[in-house]
């Protein structure tokens, strides 16, 4: 399938392996033309490796992720690509359908379909 991400932000600056973007920031996801999903932040740092490749993704403030029936939430979200692991920190909870659960710390291993929610944890 055809995949492709449209970043909307009040500000952005691109620099050699590094992309800052803010105020406001929305990044929707497309496969083949329809859309899938969509991020939103106060800010958003990109890094990518020597080989032009996405290395990982930090979102700051306010994150919500959705995608389908299936949302997060959360002060901070750190994707490492490399690993296909996604962490929310500052207060993160989820939601699937009717289901939902929060803790301090929501780890997804986006490849595995895995999560893993540790201290305080509520389903």
């Amino acid at each position: 399938t055809s995949q492709r991400l449209e970043v909307r932000s009040g500000n952005y600056e691109f620099h050699t392996n590094y992309a800052y973007f803010e105020k406001q920031v929305r990044v929707d996801q497309f496969a083949d033309g329809q859309p899938q999903g969509y991020l939103t932040c106060s800010d958003m740092q990109v890094f990518f490796s020597s080989t032009n490749s996405l290395d990982s993704i930090r979102a700051r403030g306010g994150v919500a992720i959705v995608q389908g029936e299936n949302r997060f939430d959360a002060g901070e979200a750190v994707y490492g690509a490399t690993n296909g692991v996604l962490e929310l920190i500052r207060s993160p909870a989820w939601q699937s359908g009717e289901r939902s659960g929060k803790g301090d710390d929501i780890r997804v291993d986006t490849e595995k379909q895995e999560m893993l929610v540790r201290g305080n944890a509520e389903m």
